[in-house]
């Protein structure tokens, strides 16, 4: 009976999408294994269908105060899987969401697509509340990468 029951809950778990498990990541192997780390604002978002018309994913338009790692540039597009498109709706595990206007630090890796994404799923995104915690974080990061900042 014990058997069942976990079999039951193991299949509800993975229907309901509670199946992915994302690695835990500390600050210095987001950094290590980021190839962009930049510090911005949210401008806009879109959805679109991946290049095979299979996937939809949502863009987000990320206007650039700081590139703490990784090439300067005024924007950055990050892409996130899932979102809505022709009446139809994809979520996927591990999906991180983003609001116009947010204040964030964001730890970027480049998929096989081409896209940025954010490392380690809602991990790899750090919502910025406060002048002090963002001077903490960009000053471990910095100790962590090498860089000098600005």
């Amino acid at each position: 009976m014990i058997f069942w029951k976990f079999v039951i809950w193991m299949c509800l778990s993975v229907a309901l999408g509670m199946g992915g498990i994302l690695p835990r990541y500390t600050v210095a192997e987001l950094a290590g294994r980021s190839q962009r780390i930049v510090e911005g604002r949210v401008k806009r978002a879109w959805t679109a269908w991946d290049p095979k018309h299979m996937y939809i994913w949502t863009h987000y338009e990320v206007e650039i105060a700081e590139v703490l790692k990784g090439s300067p540039a005024a924007t950055v597009t990050v892409s996130e899987p899932g979102g809505a498109i022709d009446g139809i709706q994809q979520m996927f595990s591990g999906q991180v969401p983003y609001s116009l206007g947010e204040h964030v630090v964001l730890f970027l890796y480049r998929t096989p697509l081409g896209y940025l994404r954010t490392r380690g799923g809602p991990q790899g995104k750090f919502f910025i509340q406060s002048n002090a915690s963002l001077t903490a974080l960009k000053a471990r990061i910095r100790e962590l990468t090498g860089s000098e900042g600005r």
